[in-house]
């Protein structure tokens, strides 16, 4: 587990209104991030985070993630193309709204596999990123509109 979460640095970045953004963007693909959030006795809040619910409003089926955001599929979809998409400008919006649907503080890439796509893709949308304790960090707070004080 990076020492961004153990160590508590994620708290400088991230109020109790906001939550983190990890690539790649859902806890289906990346279960350790289930990790992060007990580390921190549920405190940090990982957007599109799992969930046992209703697929839908209306839909009775069962689902382990919220509906799925144009971002996460995006992003996710590095995992199976092996590729950095070539993001147009109606994407970039959706990922800043998105941003904003998730109250997004930062977007964080962890070690693991594909994490030069991700990071890539991450420096593709945000600009470059700071390596910090062990993660590649974006702060998105100015472009998801939750840059109040912590």
């Amino acid at each position: 587990m990076p020492a961004f979460i153990t160590t508590g640095t994620w708290r400088q970045y991230v109020n109790e209104t906001q939550s983190v953004v990890a690539f790649p963007v859902t806890v289906r693909r990346a279960p350790t991030l289930i990790s992060w959030s007990t580390a921190t006795a549920d405190d940090l809040r990982i957007a599109n985070g799992y969930f046992l619910g209703p697929a839908a409003p209306g839909n009775s089926a069962a689902s382990l993630g919220p509906q799925t955001r144009p971002t996460v599929a995006m992003i996710n979809s590095i995992l199976t193309t092996r590729r950095v998409p070539r993001f147009t400008s109606a994407q970039r919006e959706a990922v800043v709204d998105d941003l904003a649907y998730w109250h997004a503080a930062v977007v964080v890439v962890a070690p693991g596999s594909h994490v030069g796509l991700f990071k890539a893709a991450a420096t593709e949308l945000f600009g470059p990123g700071r390596f910090v304790q062990g993660v590649w960090i974006w702060d998105v707070r100015r472009l998801a509109g939750t840059h109040g004080s912590l």
